[in-house]
């Protein structure tokens, strides 16, 4: 849960789903990772929008990234990209995870 979001349904003046219970509910709601992407990889400020799904796990966040490519490319370069990124220059930032995890296993990452 977060400071303005509830345990109990209640009313949120600025976002009704906000007002549902942050303890029983999938909640979706506007989110700043895709302002925080566009800092981090600056050729796409401006190109990304985001949407957050507020559920009532530990602190943990996850991107689902979707891209239209100007070239083809299959699934295994894209990752391989994703994963060289992940241990060079995007180190701290972005993480793959191969093996089976729920969000308590990636706290901290």
């Amino acid at each position: 849960l977060t400071v303005s979001q509830p345990s109990v349904d209640g009313l949120c003046y600025k976002d009704w789903a906000r007002g549902r219970s942050g303890v029983q509910n999938i909640v979706p709601t506007t989110s700043g990772a895709s302002k925080a992407l566009g800092k981090v990889l600056p050729k796409l400020a401006g190109k990304v929008k985001g949407y957050a799904l507020r559920v009532p796990v530990a602190t943990v966040s996850l991107v689902d990234f979707t891209v239209n490519l100007c070239s083809d490319a299959s699934f295994e370069a894209v990752r391989a990209a994703i994963e060289h990124a992940s241990k060079g220059a995007m180190r701290g930032i972005v993480a793959v995870e191969t093996e089976p995890a729920v969000s308590t296993d990636v706290v901290g990452n």
